[in-house]
């Protein structure tokens, strides 16, 4: 009996291996997709949710499942974009702590911002070791926009940025890279509202393991129990950068994420290394931080996590930009041929993800790097520089100017260490740096780094409404040249540096800035004796002689204009005399075009026209010299008349001024008059 039983059982598992053998494996099926609306504003964000009856071990391993969404523009042009797992979490402050309360079960979220109007399709499609589903098309349609949409550079100057629709975006602000309070993203919120407060509009944050953390992705060891290891992304470190990225996006912040940073790896000091997950000592992949780089199994990671950043946050108006990596030059023992190849690469795939099509860029921490830096790589560059005086900003720049795209100056301070912080209470070297960048031609201010510590406990975030009044309705992209700009009071030298347009060869338009280099973080935090006597001169002008500069001057500390400049060009140079000031002033200088011509009046101290002004002949020229070589016809022509006279000063058309029927007339070009 149970010999019969034995041989029944071992059939049964011949069958059932048989049929499994012959038998395709059932690809995961989409149970629901929902858009959170079937109308939505151009560059708003459209919300896809996505169920399946299948869960999967690592839903953040592209190697195990993807979810991506197709979408079909209203030009039938189609786009495919990631989905990203979704763990729905309430999170509040309570007591001084953030809170995270999961509120559901997790599911599949797609987001995307129709770049257009019109109407859209979408169907999803899923990818795992079972096969293919599709979904069915969906349906939405994208109204006007109510927004200015995402920053690119600007078509018209590629020195400069601009939003979509075109309008001007010029980044002011301070470095808010993390907060270490335990409120986490509160205390970040915060930050962010106090330079928005201050006329701020751009910050830079860290995807880091600091306090709190922002980085999705570090050991299980983490002191808030938020983290998984490697290739599990934390749900709540996620859910608080949609947060921020949210609020953000609300009050007019753009935020610079940087994707990686240095500290993380082997660096000379504020290294992290021995907590990395990524060190083989943590059960990681790399045995120096130079394996990062190289090591296939870490790359692996990195595209999967690139790829689940770009699929939950490309949607947010408020991320300015991909920064690849802060200062990755200053990792120990990784050559710039490892690390410019792999950057470049990384670089590449987000475009390819990205929706969105955000702005990619990256940093370096010493200027050694540029010689095999590729700066033309990267939609924008960024300096980061630590210099004891404003004038400082200006140098180095040639590999910037020939790479053609926006330049910020997006870490400054006056020392590394931040040491001589303390003696300048005013924080006269954030506002001489501010001014100094804009007036050099960077796509906007300095931003400083010491937020925390510094900038907060001095309230030091309204140094950005000045320069913020000052460019407040303007449009930048006109200024496509370094104005030549140098200023003195008496045999005292000031600095001065400057912004141009230019019509045709002609400088037509600048905006300079004139400093007193006694007004710097190591003088006087009391007012300075004023500068009175100064006088700024414009060079290389290319205008036509006698050309008559005008233009305001600015208070740079009120953010308001407080006098009135004018003077005559001799066709290259122009010196405007300034009125009394204290520390440092803003120009804004152009060139006034001639006169229009009324037709009724001949008040021209020189006549220029061709026909008579007057619009009744009064037999008398009062020009005080005809000195046109193409007047063809007589200023006081009288058909009725002849005068006899001639009473232009100098005659030197080659007709008479005072032709009369009848009369030979003066056929001299000398001026001569005789008749």
């Amino acid at each position: 009996m149970r010999s019969a039983i034995r041989i029944t059982c071992f059939i049964s598992m011949i069958v059932a291996g048989l049929l499994a053998v012959s038998s395709p494996a059932i690809a995961a099926q989409i149970v629901s997709v929902t858009p959170s609306a079937d109308t939505v504003a151009q560059y708003e964000m459209l919300e896809i949710n996505i169920e399946l009856d299948t869960t999967y071990d690592n839903p953040y391993d592209a190697n195990e499942v993807t979810v991506d969404v197709v979408l079909t523009a209203p030009d039938a042009e189609q786009v495919q974009f990631p989905a990203f797992w979704f763990e729905p979490y309430d999170y509040t402050e309570q007591d001084g702590a953030e809170v995270f309360t999961p509120t559901g079960p997790g599911f599949w979220k797609a987001r995307c911002a129709p770049p257009a109007q019109g109407d859209y399709s979408f169907h999803v499609v899923v990818h795992d070791a079972s096969g293919d589903t599709s979904s069915d098309e969906i349906d939405f349609a994208a109204t006007a926009p109510t927004s200015h949409g995402f920053v690119r550079v600007s078509e018209r100057n590629a020195r400069y940025f601009a939003f979509d629709d075109g309008a001007g975006y010029v980044p002011l602000g301070f470095n808010v890279d993390w907060a270490g309070e335990t409120s986490g993203g509160f205390a970040y919120m915060d930050y962010v509202d106090d330079l928005a407060a201050g006329g701020g509009n751009w910050t830079r944050l860290w995807l880091t393991h600091f306090a709190q953390g922002l980085i999705l992705e570090w050991g299980a060891y983490h002191p808030t129990g938020y983290y998984q290891g490697l290739g599990r992304y934390s749900q709540q470190a996620a859910t608080r950068l949609d947060t921020i990225l949210a609020h953000a996006q609300q009050i007019g912040v753009y935020i610079q994420i940087v994707l990686h940073q240095h500290s993380q790896f082997e660096t000379p000091q504020w290294s992290s290394w021995a907590d990395n997950p990524y060190n083989a000592a943590n059960g990681g992949p790399c045995a120096t931080s130079a394996d990062y780089f190289t090591n296939d199994q870490a790359l692996a990671y990195e595209r999967n996590l690139h790829r689940y950043l770009v699929a939950r946050y490309a949607a947010y108006r408020s991320l300015l930009a991909w920064e690849m990596w802060n200062e990755a030059d200053l990792i120990t023992d990784v050559r710039m041929d490892l690390m410019v190849p792999w950057t470049q690469d990384m670089a590449a795939q987000v475009r390819g993800l990205d929706p969105e099509h955000h702005l990619v860029t990256t940093s370096y921490g010493l200027p050694a790097a540029l010689p095999t830096y590729d700066l033309t790589t990267w939609d924008y560059n960024n300096r980061h520089q630590y210099v004891y005086g404003s004038w400082m900003i200006g140098l180095f720049l040639g590999p910037y100017r020939a790479a053609g795209a926006p330049l910020l100056l997006s870490e400054f301070g006056i020392d590394a260490a931040g040491a001589q912080n303390a003696r300048d209470t005013l924080g006269v070297n954030i506002h001489n740096g501010i001014w100094s960048a804009l007036m050099r031609g960077y796509a906007g201010g300095a931003m400083y780094w010491w937020w925390d510590d510094y900038v907060g406990p001095l309230d030091l975030w309204p140094l950005n409404l000045p320069p913020g009044a000052f460019l407040a309705d303007e449009d930048l992209t006109r200024f496509t040249d370094d104005a030549r700009a140098s200023a003195a009071s008496g045999r005292k030298r000031l600095e001065a540096c400057g912004i141009a347009a230019k019509n045709g060869d002609a400088v037509s338009e600048v905006w300079a800035w004139v400093h007193d280099p006694a007004s710097d973080w190591w003088g006087s935090m009391d007012a300075l004796p004023p500068i009175d006597g100064a006088v700024l001169t414009l060079a290389g002008l290319h205008d036509a002689a006698n050309t008559t500069w005008t233009g305001e001057v600015w208070d740079t500390w009120q953010g308001q204009a407080v006098a009135a400049v004018n003077a005559t060009s001799d066709g290259d140079t122009v010196a405007l005399a300034l009125p009394s000031f204290a520390r440092d002033v803003a120009l804004k200088l152009h060139a006034e075009p001639p006169a229009p011509d009324d037709d009724t009046v001949d008040d021209d101290t020189v006549d220029d026209d061709t026909v008579d002004d007057d619009a009744v002949d009064d037999d008398v020229d009062d020009d005080q010299a005809d000195d046109d070589a193409d007047d063809d016809v007589d200023d006081d022509l009288d058909d009725d008349m002849d005068d006899d006279v001639d009473d232009d000063a100098a005659d030197d058309d080659a007709v008479d001024d005072d032709l009369a029927p009848g009369h030979a007339g003066d056929d001299d070009n000398s001026g001569c008059g005789c008749g």
